[in-house]
């Protein structure tokens, strides 16, 4: 038997460790260095598709530093479900490693030059989030966009006038690819400082499209306390209660403060509170943790300065009664910061949450209440000299997307009443003038009704009936 080459030997352990690799996609920067040598300036341009960082006044380092990789992109109109996911930050939290979350690689920044190259093609482990969404048969790649952020370039450190920038670079960007009478949900996910850039871009969402279901996951997310971003109290702290090591312990953030609108809105918050960087640098930094609720009632006391709650359990929820559901989730794990996304536990608990009957069922009951969409089309199949056929056709572009009865009227009194097909034919003959008027009304499986108009000019014939 012939020896096991060395190299060909780890390359098959990291990949039984890191799971089978998925196709290769192109992952992007949004701006990219167009100067030819090293000894001239980096000047450089934002991409087309990537142009609402320059109309948001993005700062250009900032967008030389953004990669994004877009794995699914239908057309608006064809957009049902909206998938964001966004990595921690790489400065801070070495990020660099294998991200299951995203489904980065390892340093991966790397494979790009300084002056030309703004697209790189990458493979990653079907592990990822990003991979178990698209193979989970719920987001088709016909009408699911699905992207992340690699490196999203919402740093802790920015100013608050900055992030603001880029959070509206993102939600204008995002708006984009989808229309919102078509949109039957939107899931957003982030670890880290990527928890903080996907919650507010959560808090635009339900602010906008209040009605449309949002499920939005947070691994460890990371807010700027001193800016009193996404933080009730800085000196508000919640004990991890699955370890009595005091390490572990994360700012508060009332979430039900964040969204005073919970209807068809779920959040699932893993936690750990574990310090990610060097104590030296950590206290420098006036401390850089992650982000959790308090359990109402739960006991609290005076320590070191800040007010501590403590007592909870290692997972809780958040019940709203205009809804009647339990709509905020939170979970605390004896686990460091980078470990929410360097192994994959955290992202099945995740998947396993969007995929549940309770997310299934929210996002099945809003689209069956939405009344269908209807629109209607049609054109000359035959003509000649005494006469033309004409097909017409209907589609539905809103609702559950089952229409029970589609319903034709013409403007010469005559109906097609109660037909499973939404194409009909018609004889010109029985029109007496040169305009068809097509009324299509059409009724979903649930009852809703809705209806349209098209219109045809039809071509002269020879010997019209008389």
């Amino acid at each position: 038997m012939k020896k096991l080459n060395l190299k060909k030997s780890f390359a098959l352990i990291c990949l039984s460790i890191l799971g089978t690799k998925a196709q290769a996609i192109p992952l992007e920067k949004v701006r990219h260095c167009t100067t030819s040598t090293v000894l001239l300036p980096c000047l450089g341009k934002t991409q087309h598709e990537y142009r609402h960082w320059e109309n948001n006044g993005v700062r250009h380092e900032v967008q030389k530093r953004t990669y994004i990789m877009r794995y699914n992109t239908p057309s608006a109109n064809d957009t049902e479900h909206l998938v964001f996911i966004a990595s921690g930050q790489r400065s801070l939290d070495g990020s660099s490693y294998q991200n299951f979350i995203t489904g980065n690689t390892q340093n991966f920044d790397n494979q790009f030059s300084r002056t030309d190259n703004h697209v790189q093609t990458f493979s990653f482990s079907s592990s990822a989030l990003p991979e178990l969404i698209r193979n989970s048969g719920e987001y088709s790649p016909s009408n699911s966009f699905i992207a992340s952020a690699w490196d999203s370039r919402f740093n802790w450190e920015s100013q608050a006038y900055n992030k603001h920038r880029v959070v509206n670079a993102y939600y204008d960007w995002l708006k984009t690819k989808f229309k919102s009478s078509r949109l039957k949900s939107i899931y957003l996910a982030g670890h880290s400082r990527g928890g903080a850039l996907v919650t507010r871009l959560a808090q635009r969402f339900k602010s906008e499209f209040p009605d449309i279901p949002l499920v939005l996951h947070l691994f460890d997310p990371v807010g700027n306390h001193v800016q009193q971003e996404l933080v009730t109290d800085r000196f508000q702290r919640v004990k991890n209660p699955t370890t009595s090591e005091w390490q572990y312990w994360s700012y508060r953030a009332d979430f039900n403060s964040l969204f005073p609108n919970k209807k068809n809105l779920r959040v699932l918050n893993q936690v750990g509170g574990k310090a990610f960087m060097p104590e030296w640098v950590d206290d420098s930094k006036k401390g850089i943790r992650s982000l959790a609720d308090a359990t109402p009632g739960t006991n609290s006391s005076a320590n070191d300065g800040a007010w501590y709650f403590e007592g909870q359990s290692s997972q809780f929820s958040l019940f709203d009664a205009g809804t009647g559901t339990n709509w905020y989730t939170q979970n605390w794990y004896h686990a460091s910061h980078t470990e929410f996304a360097s192994r994959d536990w955290a992202t099945n608990v995740a998947f396993n949450h969007l995929m549940s009957s309770d997310v299934r069922t929210m996002i099945a009951d809003y689209t069956n209440s939405r009344p269908p969409i209807p629109s209607c089309d049609g054109y000359v199949s035959r003509h000649d000299d005494n006469g033309a056929t004409i097909r017409l056709t209907g589609s539905n572009f809103g609702g559950d997307n089952e229409i029970r009865d589609w319903r034709w009227q013409f403007n010469n009194g005559t109906t097609q009443n109660g037909t499973k097909n939404p194409t009909v034919q018609i004889d010109y003959w029985r029109f007496s003038g040169y305009r068809l008027e097509a009324t299509l009304q059409v009724t979903s499986h649930s009852g809703k009704t809705a209806s349209t108009t098209c219109s045809i000019t039809l071509p002269s014939i020879k010997n019209p009936p008389r």
